[in-house]
């Protein structure tokens, strides 16, 4: 969880993402355990949802290109390993 956390906070100090909500950010971590924080890239919408120890990326709508390049920064950020 505390990945996740930390990955949703790189992404909220990132100008290109808007987050649907800040409900993450309180101590039950709100929608983000398995229901899903919707991300705004540009004209794409993607989601991040944890399940256990798994963390969940999907795109709602957008273009594949897109998804692909919200993931690949995701995939070379340098996140602690919790």
């Amino acid at each position: 969880m505390d990945t996740a956390v930390e990955l949703l906070k790189k992404l909220e100090r990132d100008g290109r993402y808007q987050i649907e909500n800040e409900d993450w950010k309180t101590e039950g971590y709100g929608n983000l355990i398995e229901v899903g924080i919707k991300i705004y890239f540009e004209n794409a919408v993607f989601s991040i949802m944890c399940s256990y120890e798994d963390i969940f990326i999907s795109r709602i709508s957008g273009n594949r290109k897109k998804y692909y390049e919200f993931c690949e920064p995701i995939r070379l950020m340098e996140l602690n390993d919790a």
